[in-house]
């Protein structure tokens, strides 16, 4: 075996150790984010019951089927953690990063807005644990009539609801929509 052999055995050799090197410190690396994310969201869930929220669950995966050209392509959207407030359900979303996620940023608004149309929610928040900051969002979304729904008080829904079905009921006993 020549000097040149040895040289890229050598080679060869310092690849595979440097491989397997980088792959340790990589799950290394992914192993600490999952203990702080996993450590993030307990804290989320003391923190949400401090401001007066009820955990419902948490890592919820709703299934959603996605169709392209025909087909059928299954999935699903887990939520981090729903919670209810009074009357109201909330999917909150938990940022454990060191830096302070901004609502605004185009990733986080897409994934928001996801939980948003899968879960329908009354109101998404998005927890920074390493600020200990809380943002409500909610999304409107053109005019159509749920979105309109939305915005109005929930004893008003119910007021309308009664006042249809008394409407309906006083018709139908008093022969009201006979032709």
């Amino acid at each position: 075996m020549g000097a040149g052999d040895l040289f890229l055995l050598g080679l060869i050799i310092g690849a595979l150790v440097a491989g397997w090197w980088l792959k340790q410190l990589q799950a290394r690396r992914l192993a600490a984010r999952l203990r702080r994310a996993r450590r993030s969201e307990r804290e989320a869930i003391n923190f949400l019951a401090e401001k007066g929220y009820r955990v419902v669950d948490v890592q919820r995966r709703e299934p959603v089927v996605m169709v392209i050209d025909g087909r059928e392509h299954k999935g699903a959207v887990r939520a981090d953690i729903i919670a209810r407030k009074g009357r109201k359900t909330y999917v909150v979303e938990v940022k454990s990063g060191r830096r302070g996620e901004d609502p605004g940023k185009v990733e986080i608004r897409r994934q928001l807005l996801e939980y948003f149309l899968v879960y329908r929610p009354h109101g998404l928040v998005l927890l920074d644990m390493e600020e200990r900051k809380m943002h409500h969002i909610s999304f409107r979304l053109g005019g159509n009539w749920y979105n309109k729904l939305q915005g109005i008080p929930e004893l008003w829904k119910y007021a309308l609801a009664g006042s249809l079905g008394a409407l309906i009921t006083w018709l139908g006993l008093t022969g009201g929509w006979k032709e």
